[in-house]
């Protein structure tokens, strides 16, 4: 064989030892079989997000050219039951909301009863033993009370006026002075009484008549009960309101 022949067999052989070690790639560079060896810059492998309630339930794998797509899952943060106030706010901790506080919504006030209402409710209540005075016209009429100790007991007036001459002092019973009152003049068990006219004492005499006070609570409409006293129970010369001051 002479030397020019076998130069011509070997050069393709030189030729193609470059291209085949070329070929022999690494994870994250594509192959290439050109003669020309081509390279490419790795391919960062793509995550799921990380922000707050995203999981990742499959990863993203090589597939020889590139990588798939991870599959993903997002949680939204849970939410308190509908009528519940949130006392707490959920917090992500990698894999889950926890730390979700929920408290129930306390139910609307009922709705507040109107005047008749309270009106009616107190007709319907009256104490045993007790009825209207028909002698009077003031009949559940819408009262103000306040107590004053220097008074002797609970202030009674009508609105808009700001004194209790209008009707007295109640100085017996217990009153709520944020409820609803309504004076009422009622009949019942006899009593013994006298009359202090001007500071002058009066002959004892048996009466019925008795000042009422019906009193409801206007938020609730519940009946917060009766104070009683008798119309013309003594009264301190210098508090009578027929009277002049002293």
């Amino acid at each position: 064989m002479s030397t020019r022949l076998a130069l011509k067999l070997l050069l393709p052989l030189l030729c193609l030892a470059p291209a085949a070690k070329a070929q022999i790639c690494q994870t994250g560079n594509q192959d290439s079989t050109c003669v020309t060896p081509l390279h490419y810059a790795p391919q960062a492998q793509p995550p799921c997000s990380t922000g707050d309630g995203w999981t990742t339930t499959s990863p993203s794998v090589w597939q020889g050219s590139h990588w798939s797509q991870p599959q993903c899952a997002y949680q939204a943060p849970p939410t308190c039951p509908t009528g519940d106030l949130e006392s707490s706010s959920p917090v992500w901790n990698g894999s889950s909301w926890v730390g979700l506080g929920c408290t129930p919504n306390p139910p609307p006030p009922p709705p507040q009863p109107t005047v008749p209402q309270m009106q009616t409710m107190c007709a319907a209540s009256l104490p045993a033993g007790y009825s209207l005075d028909p002698s009077y016209g003031y009949q559940y009429t819408v009262v103000s009370v306040q107590y004053i100790a220097g008074q002797g007991g609970w202030v009674v007036y009508q609105p808009p006026l700001t004194t209790w001459s209008e009707y007295g002092v109640m100085p017996t019973g217990s009153m709520v002075s944020t409820d609803t009152s309504f004076w009422v003049n009622l009949i019942g068990t006899p009593y013994t009484a006298t009359v202090n006219v001007c500071g002058q004492q009066g002959n004892p005499y048996t009466a019925t008549g008795y000042n009422a006070i019906c009193q409801v609570n206007p938020n609730s409409g519940q009946l917060d009960g009766w104070t009683l006293a008798p119309n013309y129970s003594p009264m301190p010369a210098d508090s009578n309101p027929n009277c002049g001051a002293g």
